[in-house]
């Protein structure tokens, strides 16, 4: 299975831009192993907009970051 996202991370500020749709255990596992891979966590989420396929994977992401997590979320208008 082929799992689309539209999500984007930038690793010198450690800002993930937009979570996806969420749901997917697949994209989950990715972020991990990239997170891990990287030795890295994020450290705030921007969304650009607020369509389901940009913000439904943000409870997705929080459960998958290390405690606290991201401290600022910000979204574009």
């Amino acid at each position: 299975m082929i799992v689309y996202t539209n999500g984007l991370m930038l690793f010198c500020r450690r800002i993930l831009i937009d979570t996806g749709s969420g749901g997917s255990s697949e994209y989950v596992e990715h972020l991990k192993e990239v997170l891990s891979n990287n030795e890295s966590s994020i450290q705030e989420i921007l969304i650009t907009h607020w369509h389901p396929d940009h913000v439904g994977g943000i409870l997705d992401v929080l459960k998958c970051t290390e405690n606290p997590g991201p401290k600022q979320y910000f979204m574009l208008c």
